[in-house]
């Protein structure tokens, strides 16, 4: 097997125990290798998006907060520079953010 056919075959092995959730003990019983092997995979692949990774933030990048709001209206808008908006419910956000403290206490 040559070289770019294991590295795509180590990245299969990574996004599947991503996947399913595994351990990278047991992704490197899965595979077949050391779990020493599924590390260093892990830390180079990591390694690389982070290099290739465009920055999340650019120069132009601003918020803007309008305080005008209603005091009742329980609701986030982000415009985005191309002016889209997206509008997020505020009984949405406490739903989800009690969903993250009950499973972060679970762990």
């Amino acid at each position: 097997m040559d070289l770019v056919s294991r590295r795509e075959r180590a990245r299969e092995w990574i996004a599947l125990g991503v996947r399913q959730g595994l351990t990278q003990r047991e992704v490197a019983r899965r595979a077949g290798v050391d779990v020493r092997t599924v590390r260093a995979w892990n830390t180079r692949f990591r390694d690389e998006s982070r290099r290739y990774a465009t920055p999340d933030r650019e120069e132009q990048a601003f918020v803007e907060l309008i305080e005008h709001g209603a005091a009742s209206a329980s609701r986030i808008e982000v415009v985005l520079p191309d002016n889209r908006r997206v509008r997020i419910d505020g009984a949405a956000i406490v739903e989800g953010l009690a969903r993250v403290l009950a499973a972060i206490e679970r762990c």
